[in-house]
């Protein structure tokens, strides 16, 4: 013990050792930022698999959704009735005001929709709703904008 509170009473020691103390805070928080942040969209009880084909019974996807990728932050507000919904999405694409519309059809966790909207384009989508009916991933192919992918989260 008595080695120990020598070293720390030599100057340059205990720089060294404050030194690598921030060096390691900084990493783990870090770390843990990335964690929390990349975590929402890569946890596994919100994107698991979809229900198995022989579950046709449809989510009810009525509600406010938001955009996380790759337009954080547009909401749709979408409206179910059986295996039909329609939706309006408000936010911004590549840095402009949009406001787009369209309708679907949902089987099981199986979602497919056109829409058209004021940048102007057309499009369809095709996706999956989560396990637990909290996220949807989808592929996207629009008149104007090309193919995307494009991930909303249930609000």
């Amino acid at each position: 013990m008595k080695k120990i509170w020598h070293w720390l009473l030599i100057d340059n020691n205990r720089k060294v050792l404050s030194f690598l103390g921030k060096g390691l805070f900084v990493v783990v928080a870090a770390s843990w930022t990335y964690f929390i942040y990349f975590d929402q969209a890569a946890d596994s009880d919100i994107i698991s698999p979809p229900f198995p084909s022989s579950d046709k019974q449809p989510f009810n996807i009525t509600a406010t959704w938001r955009e996380i990728s790759p337009n954080p932050g547009n909401l749709s507000q979408i409206t179910q009735e059986g295996n039909s919904f329609s939706f309006v999405v408000k936010g911004t694409a590549l840095g402009q005001p949009f406001q787009s519309s369209g309708n679907g059809t949902i089987e099981g966790a199986q979602i497919n929709s056109t829409y058209s909207s004021t940048i102007p384009s057309t499009g369809y989508c095709s996706g999956t709703i989560s396990y637990n009916g909290m996220q949807t991933k989808s592929i996207c192919v629009d008149s104007v904008n090309g193919q995307f992918g494009t991930v909303w989260v249930r609000q």
